[in-house]
């Protein structure tokens, strides 16, 4: 009898040595983000229609996006250490996926949880700039880096696993490595949860998350989509280096 095989959660690089490489790990999450789409089109904004119009380049600019972190959910290969099978890994089936969008510098008294970007204080390449942040702070603008978690998706045979919190479970760590990593000191992650999907609403609750608004918009084929917005806020006890200039 086969012994069912464990999961992972990998992060999709985003460079390749090998553009056959980039290629097949773009096809493998226009796969599985289609068939998402597809078998449940409840749970989403996007719809089936027109993204599988896209060209080959959408995904490969979306696996690539600076601004943009993905995850698969794959089989682990037994016996084999992680730094061995990078590669291997990727050309596995995908079992699920996570996008997590960001970071933004934002200005925490006015974030806007129905619209996470409207308070976008500085871009992406900013945020490393230390300068003007402390300009910031010094200013009494309160700051956090912000993230928005979207295309929350594990196929329907490994529901019920787990494996939808060891997705969000890898997106809370990027998010904590790059407090971490960027010195500040607070992150405000949303996810958007349509309604009547109560599996997944509660596993987001269970992690932390609470509803903190409502989000209504119409999808691309003229479909109404209702969501709540759940919210997490991530701290870390970080000292700011003054001295860098």
């Amino acid at each position: 009898m086969d012994i069912p095989a464990e999961q992972e959660a990998v992060l999709i690089p985003k460079e390749y040595a090998d553009a056959l490489m980039l290629d097949s790990v773009a096809q493998a999450f226009r796969d599985i983000r289609l068939r998402a789409l597809q078998t449940d089109p409840t749970s989403f904004s996007s719809c089936f229609a027109t993204e599988s119009e896209q060209a080959h380049s959408f995904w490969t600019e979306r696996l690539q996006n600076p601004q943009a972190k993905t995850f698969a959910l794959v089989h682990k290969a037994s016996g084999v250490q992680h730094h061995q099978h990078s590669e291997l890994t990727l050309l596995r089936p995908w079992l699920g996926i996570l996008v997590l969008l960001g970071p933004k510098v934002v200005d925490i008294d006015a974030y806007d949880n129905g619209a996470p970007w409207k308070t976008v204080l500085t871009e992406q390449h900013a945020i490393n700039e230390q300068p003007q942040l402390l300009e910031m702070e010094a200013s009494s603008v309160k700051i956090a880096l912000a993230y928005q978690i979207v295309s929350v998706y594990v196929a329907a045979k490994f529901r019920g696993k787990g494996l939808a919190k060891k997705l969000m479970s890898s997106a809370l760590a990027a998010i904590e490595q790059d407090l971490k990593d960027k010195r500040f000191g607070k992150a405000i992650c949303t996810v958007d949860v349509a309604d009547g999907i109560w599996a997944a609403r509660k596993v987001y609750q269970r992690m932390g998350f609470v509803t903190v608004a409502e989000d209504h918009s119409t999808t691309d084929d003229g479909r109404e989509f209702h969501a709540s917005v759940m919210r997490k806020d991530v701290t870390f006890q970080a000292t700011r280096d003054t001295s860098v200039v």
